[in-house]
C-alpha cells in the first residue's frame, strides 16, 4: 500500500527517534514533491535515502485530493 504523508508525521517520528523504524513497515511512504522541497528537504535531506518516495503531482491529482478531503 502507498501511504501519502504530511510533513508533520515525519517530523514527529524524527523527534521521537522513531524515523528509521517508520521505514521498516511493509508499506511505501511518500510525500508530494512540493511538500518535500518546501518543508522537509532543508532539515531532513536523508528521507529519500531511508525510503521516502518523493512524488510529483499533477494539477488533476491535487484537485482530486482536495475533492476527497
Amino acid at each position: 500500500m502507498l501511504l501519502i504523508n504530511d510533513a508533520n508525521i515525519l517530523i514527529d517520528f524524527d523527534c521521537c527517534g522513531l524515523l528509521e523504524g517508520l521505514f521498516q513497515i511493509p508499506d511505501e511512504l511518500a510525500v508530494p514533491d512540493i511538500l518535500f522541497d518546501e518543508e522537509l528537504k532543508a532539515r531532513h535531506p536523508e528521507l529519500p535515502g531511508l525510503g521516502l518516495r518523493v512524488m510529483g503531482l499533477s494539477g488533476t491529482a491535487i484537485d482530486e485530493a482536495v475533492r476527497r478531503a
